[in-house]
């Protein structure tokens, strides 16, 4: 029998092992968690967001696409217009984003 060895990617207890898979970690459900694994300034995958609070003259309810990840709590998002338009390319702290899908991102050009 082992006395067992701890690491940052399982146990093992004896002789047996014990497997830490990715599959099996539970998924997050909190705000932009994709996101938080990239790098700061590093261009991330289309992301859709809506701004669920006025920020500095924008109004609550602006869709938009997050294009970078700043550092630990703020992304850049480009913002549009509800004619599809470009309206503002800001930084924006995570907690005043909401994650939404493609459709509900069409929706706000309807």
């Amino acid at each position: 029998m082992g006395t067992g060895f701890h690491g940052g990617f399982g146990r093992t207890i004896g002789t047996g092992a014990f497997e830490f898979h990715q599959s099996e970690i539970p998924e997050s459900s909190s705000l932009l968690d994709l996101i938080n694994q990239s790098s700061y300034g590093k261009k991330v995958a289309d992301m859709y967001v809506e701004l669920i609070a006025n920020y500095k003259g924008f109004q609550k309810g602006l869709v938009g696409i997050v294009l970078s990840k700043e550092d630990k709590d703020t992304y850049k998002v480009k913002f549009f217009t509800r004619e599809n338009e470009i309206l503002t390319i800001i930084s924006v702290p995570k907690l005043l984003l909401r994650r939404i899908n493609f459709m509900e991102f069409e929706a706000y050009f309807i």
